[in-house]
């Protein structure tokens, strides 16, 4: 009976730190979401004016004969064509900026949760390991719910960052909760 009570003790403080983790995690996603957005209508509203402007330039030059005028839609489809969409950050500076956003996260639930959910060492050992990876099964399912809903998934919406971030969050715990 006291090993069932461990083994539940052990599973509940487990989740307890995979929903910590899985909630910076999400926070984390949903801004990642609103900056890709947002980058998004930057670049529509920059396309918008490319074109406006190569509108305005050929209305303002008027053709001199009329071969000019049968090649006006050709120059047209050229100076009006949308800017290139911008460059997503290379997969370094992800990585990078994933690990010390993990990091920020776990020091951020250090201040919330200074004591570690599982008290065991052996346990905490394990946890180390369990959650990144349960966070990273978590973060590309939501990535592959996204991307059937139609929306573009982000980085954090895979198995690798998601488990990268989890795993800085919780070494940061690991180390520093008491």
């Amino acid at each position: 009976m006291e090993a069932l009570f461990l083994l539940l003790e052990f599973f509940g403080q487990f989740l307890l730190e995979l929903l910590l983790s899985l909630f910076f995690e999400g926070a984390v996603e949903l801004s990642g979401h609103k900056l890709k957005k947002s980058r998004k209508k930057r670049h529509a509203a920059r396309g918008a004016r490319a074109q406006d402007s190569g509108k305005q330039e050929l209305e303002s030059e008027e053709p001199e004969s009329e071969e000019l005028e049968s090649e006006e839609p050709e120059s047209e489809e050229l100076e009006t064509q949308e800017p290139e969409l911008p460059e997503p950050f290379s997969w370094v500076i992800s990585v990078f900026v994933y690990f010390v956003l993990g990091l920020v996260s776990g020091f951020i639930s250090l201040l919330a949760f200074p004591d570690s959910f599982i008290k065991s060492g052996s346990a905490r050992l394990i946890s180390l390991f369990a959650a990144p990876i349960a966070a990273g099964m978590v973060m590309s399912l939501v990535g592959r719910v996204r991307d059937k809903n139609g929306e573009e998934p982000i980085r954090l919406d895979n198995f690798f960052y998601g488990f990268l971030f989890a795993l800085a969050m919780t070494l940061m715990r690991y180390y520093l909760a008491a």
